[in-house]
C-alpha cells in the first residue's frame, strides 16, 4: 500500500500544479480532495472543444490527439501530447471556460480530475500550489506576448513555419496540417503559387509531406533550421 501511495505521489509531483508540494500536503491532498480518476479506452473523448471547461483534467498515462479547428472552420492542426499533461488549465478560468481543443486518447490513457471547486480550495489551503497556479498562468500569458515580438520572417518558407509552430501546444514531434492551398495563401497573405512553390521546396528539403489539402510535419522543431 505505502509503494502504491509513493508511486502516486511521484505522479502528482511530474504535474506543474504539484511540483515542490511536501509529502504531508501530498497526503493531505489525496486523502481529503475529491479526485476523480478515469481511463479512457483508446479513441474515447477525453475533452471536446466548444465544451464547458467545469474542471481540470489532468493525462497521468499514456498519449492523446489534439486537434484544434479554425473559428471558421477553414482549416485544422493535431498534433500528439504524452503524460504527464494538464489539459488546458487556461479553460478553467476567466472569459471564456470552454476547450479550444479536442482531447482523444491515442492509446489508453489514465485520466484524474479536479473540479474547480478542489482547486480553489487547494489554492487557499496550500501557498506551493497556489504559487504553481499563478505560474502556469503567468508563464502561458508570457508565451504568447513574446510571440508578439517576434522577429519579422523574411522569406516565406520562414513565414510558413512561424505560423504552424504559433498554433501548437509545443514545437516539437509531429503536426498534421488539414488545410488547401487558397486557404493558406490567405492567412499569409501571398499568392497560391508562390506557397505551393515554397512547400514543394520544403518537402524536398525533408521538412514536410504534401497530399491534397493536407500537410505533414514530421518533426516541428526542425522548422526552427529554416
Amino acid at each position: 500500500m505505502q509503494d502504491a501511495n509513493l508511486k502516486f505521489y511521484d505522479q502528482l509531483l511530474s504535474l506543474p500544479l504539484f511540483q515542490g508540494v511536501g509529502r504531508g500536503d501530498l497526503a493531505q491532498i489525496t486523502g481529503h480532495s475529491k479526485m476523480d480518476f478515469g481511463r479512457i479506452a483508446k479513441g474515447g473523448i477525453i475533452a471536446r472543444q466548444g465544451e464547458a471547461c467545469t474542471s481540470l483534467s489532468f493525462l497521468l498515462r499514456g498519449e492523446a490527439k489534439v486537434t484544434t479547428i479554425a473559428a471558421d472552420a477553414a482549416f485544422s492542426i493535431e498534433e500528439t501530447v504524452g503524460a504527464p499533461f494538464m489539459i488546458q488549465p487556461e479553460s478553467l478560468f476567466g472569459l471564456t471556460q470552454r476547450f479550444s481543443k479536442t482531447f482523444c486518447a491515442h492509446t489508453v490513457c489514465d485520466i484524474m480530475r479536479l473540479s474547480k471547486e478542489e482547486i480553489l480550495k487547494l489554492a487557499d489551503d496550500i501557498l506551493i500550489f497556489r504559487m504553481n497556479i499563478l505560474n502556469t498562468y503567468t508563464t502561458t500569458i508570457q508565451k504568447k506576448e513574446a510571440m508578439l515580438w517576434l522577429q519579422k520572417p523574411d522569406t516565406l518558407q520562414k513565414r510558413i513555419s512561424q505560423w504552424i509552430l504559433e498554433r501548437c501546444i509545443n514545437a516539437v514531434g509531429e503536426k498534421i496540417i488539414k488545410i488547401k492551398m487558397t486557404t493558406l495563401a490567405n492567412e499569409l497573405n501571398d499568392s497560391r503559387r508562390d506557397i505551393s512553390d515554397t512547400l514543394n521546396s520544403m518537402q524536398q528539403q525533408g521538412l514536410l509531406t504534401l497530399s491534397r489539402g493536407r500537410i505533414v510535419v514530421p518533426q516541428a522543431e526542425a522548422l526552427y533550421t529554416y
